[in-house]
């Protein structure tokens, strides 16, 4: 693949002259010296990425380099784009009406997103669906792999009415049903072969599934949420929970006592989401220690078990590989290898 040294130099191809979907990817490899220039994260006006705002890179990554990688496909109104991103912060959403609802299901790593007093992280197994005309401060943690779709909100909101229900952020798993549907759906997409996509029903019609269940995620939501929401609840655990993840006697009744609901309530709260206030816990030590291997001085898989309270490093290990795709060991072979390709 084509190196490049600006995210607006992406390629953008229509296989076998055909009009859509326009095949659409860039590579970039910066030096530390080029993540200094700000004009490399400048993404163009139709670039997939044009509701994200003032990008920039860490210090402890620019130093490193910078290495950033998006494949996917552009139809007329929708785009699907997988990425291999380090770390990089920045603004997504531009106030704009022309924004779209972005949805980003994060395979590896670990996405930040906050915008006034909430605070969403996304980790491995969860999508996060967002209005992106409503700004949100982002940061993507090193060695995170996600899929990005992007659809018109005009398209949306034309189904569900309102505005009003597209402003609520959405943190779900790939477990949900719908979820489920539509990554499945995207993923058989992205396989078919390009003379298969080429047809103008057949876009339309990939457009309309999108749309559809997109809106219905959004409605069934909005339905479910009055008053002290189960929503709000799971947010002041979460909360809790990542204050306190030190803790080895970590548990519902701690949290619950911690927030002033029963246990019971907590229990609902979590499920209203599809989740369990365990699985969010783990999910939540597996995503640190994720990081403490990749860092520079992770230690031994062993250590960084006893460090998160995992019970021990075959229990680790298990849960590693479920989330990751590969065992710890392999994991970091994986990614010194393509910090060696910088």
């Amino acid at each position: 693949m084509h190196q490049y040294s600006r995210l607006s130099d992406a390629h953008v191809s229509s296989p076998s002259g055909i009009s859509y979907p326009k095949e659409y990817r860039v590579d970039l490899n910066l030096t530390p010296e080029q993540t200094r220039d700000p004009e490399t994260l400048l993404p163009g006006e139709r670039s997939p990425f044009s509701h994200l705002t003032r990008l920039s890179i860490p210090p402890s990554q620019s130093q490193r380099g910078f290495r950033f990688r998006a494949t996917g496909h552009l139809w007329q109104d929708l785009s699907s784009i997988k990425i291999v991103c380090d770390s990089i912060n920045g603004i997504s959403g531009r106030n704009d009406r022309g924004d779209p609802i972005i949805a980003d299901f994060v395979m590896a790593g670990r996405m930040d997103f906050t915008q006034g007093g909430q605070k969403f992280s996304v980790l491995p197994g969860q999508v996060f669906i967002r209005d992106a005309k409503m700004p949100w401060r982002f940061h993507c943690a090193p060695a995170t792999t996600m899929h990005m779709v992007s659809i018109p909100r005009h398209l949306v909101l034309s189904r569900i009415g309102s505005s009003v229900n597209s402003a609520r952020a959405l943190l779900l798993n790939f477990t949900d049903p719908k979820i489920m549907l539509l990554k499945n759906l995207l993923t058989s997409i992205d396989d078919l072969p390009a003379d298969s996509q080429s047809s103008s029903p057949f876009h339309v019609m990939t457009q309309e599934i999108c749309v559809t269940i997109l809106a219905s995620i959004l409605l069934e939501s909005a339905k479910s949420i009055t008053g002290r929401s189960q929503w709000d609840i799971s947010d002041r655990a979460k909360e809790a929970i990542e204050n306190d993840i030190g803790n080895a006697d970590l548990s519902p009744v701690v949290i619950a006592a911690s927030i002033g609901v029963s246990v019971r309530t907590l229990h609902r709260a979590f499920s209203a989401a599809n989740d369990s206030m365990m699985a969010f816990v783990r999910r939540t030590r597996l995503q640190l220690a994720h990081d403490d291997l990749v860092g520079s001085a992770h230690g031994g898989v062993s250590e960084i078990a006893a460090r998160w309270h995992f019970s021990d490093a075959s229990h680790f290990i298990k849960h590693f590989k479920s989330t990751y795709g590969a065992t710890p060991a392999v994991y970091l072979r994986r990614v010194k290898s393509r910090q060696g390709d910088l």
